[in-house]
């Protein structure tokens, strides 16, 4: 049984292959390709138990004589990598009193560390050219590896995951063809190897030995830490490229076209062109604002909308604004229907809202907000969060047809009581 991170649950015949473990032959099953390169430069990786440090930071030591990472990891292990010089080989390095020289300016005596691994690697930055070859798929490590300077080998293969889950449980459903899943390599692979760069780019940075290099790059990090804002930017990782999609699961809020996404708002009417904003919000991820009913309580958008697909419309009923025609068409796929209402309107639109009809709080302002920024006032919301379709309500009609065609949806039997593919709890 596989379990995706939004809770589908898939048995195990559901594709002939999935793999997620870095192996070449996986990739050589595939015949794909793997771009990027493979730096010669090794690193000791230090692994102990019963974290002797227990700061809950990552530090990337910039040292030019060894740049080296300490982070603090889940269940109490602490690792550290070195980078190891030309001459220093792997029998070298993994022997105990040189790891012990290693870490004698990290913990106070590391000749009582509780060790798990001490090993040689070599860092890699390579993508898969496409993550599906027939009813093979490869995700994560299997389809793209990157170096640890931005942590985030681990998050691309969530992911990956995310957005492979959904589709796998559509297909199971009857609801669409195998063809849905070429769109992982579309959705996914361009973010991926954004992920890759810039990990690649900041190894680089860290790992500067000319003195000359070393000089400009401490004396630029020194100014730029004197502005509180700046300092912020870089430490919580703000400069990281967000994923947006272009090709996919999608329809562009402007021309309606099925597939396919333009970054900016291009329709002449004058709700769009008097916006606050012309960046579309179709193919990147909705917020995550707190929302209240009297049922839940106040709780987190996804806690209140469920696992699946959502019909998300501010300030109107879903059912009011769109014909019987589409509603069916949303039934079929399992869609819930949201209503948001600023929070003093939330007792007479629960009230005379249709009974199908989620009505959520805006507690906080932060959905009046979006909103009141761009002219995309009816959403259609994948499982994986990540906006399919944005429309005024009078082309709602047409941009989830696009939607559907996009994903080769169709209708299949279900009855009222299962009206989405099976969600684990």
């Amino acid at each position: 049984m596989l379990l995706f991170p939004f809770g589908v649950q898939l048995p195990p015949q559901t594709c002939r292959l999935l793999r997620c473990h870095t192996s070449r032959r996986n990739r050589k099953r595939l015949g794909v390709s793997f771009e990027g390169e493979s730096p010669s430069t090794r690193w000791l990786v230090v692994d102990v138990n019963n974290d002797s440090l227990g700061t809950p930071n990552v530090f990337l030591g910039a040292d030019p004589e060894r740049p080296y990472v300490s982070i603090g990891l889940p269940h109490a292990v602490h690792r550290w990598e070195f980078m190891l010089h030309d001459g220093e080989t792997e029998e070298q390095a993994t022997d105990p009193e040189f790891v012990n020289r290693m870490l004698a300016s990290h913990v106070p005596d590391p000749s009582t560390l509780n060790y798990i691994r001490r090993r040689v690697f070599t860092h890699h930055a390579r993508v898969a050219g496409s993550f599906r070859k027939g009813r093979q798929i490869i995700a994560g490590d299997a389809a793209h590896l990157m170096p640890v300077w931005m942590g985030q080998g681990w998050n691309s293969g969530m992911r990956d995951a995310t957005n492979l889950g959904w589709k796998l449980a559509t297909i199971l459903s009857g609801q669409a063809t195998d063809k849905l899943l070429d769109t992982l390599t579309d959705e996914r692979r361009d973010h991926a190897k954004a992920m890759v760069d810039l990990s690649l780019t900041m190894g680089k940075v860290i790992k500067i030995a000319n003195p000359l290099g070393v000089f400009a790059r401490d004396t630029a990090s020194s100014v730029l830490n004197l502005f509180p804002s700046v300092k912020s930017y870089f430490a919580d990782m703000r400069f990281k490229p967000m994923p947006r999609y272009v090709k996919g699961v999608l329809a562009d809020p402007s021309t309606k076209a099925s597939g396919t996404a333009n970054g900016k708002l291009t329709n002449k009417l004058i709700p769009f062109t008097t916006a606050n904003t012309n960046i579309s919000p179709v193919g990147v991820q909705f917020i995550q604002p707190k929302v209240r009913t009297d049922e839940l309580g106040t709780v987190l958008l996804d806690e209140a909308v469920g696992k699946w697909w959502t019909l998300l419309v501010c300030g109107n009923d879903p059912v009011d604004v769109l014909p019987a025609e589409t509603l069916a068409k949303l039934k079929d796929l399992g869609a819930r229907l949201v209503a948001v209402v600023p929070e003093t309107q939330y007792e007479w639109a629960k009230r005379d809202m249709h009974e199908e009809t989620l009505v959520l709080a805006d507690t906080a302002g932060r959905l009046k907000k979006w909103f009141d920024d761009r002219p995309t006032p009816m959403l259609l919301i994948r499982p994986d969060r990540f906006v399919a379709g944005a429309c005024l309500n009078q082309d709602g009609p047409e941009t989830i047809d696009a939607v559907l065609a996009a994903m080769n949806f169709h209708s299949s039997a279900r009855s009222e009581q299962d009206p989405a593919p099976a969600l684990a709890n």
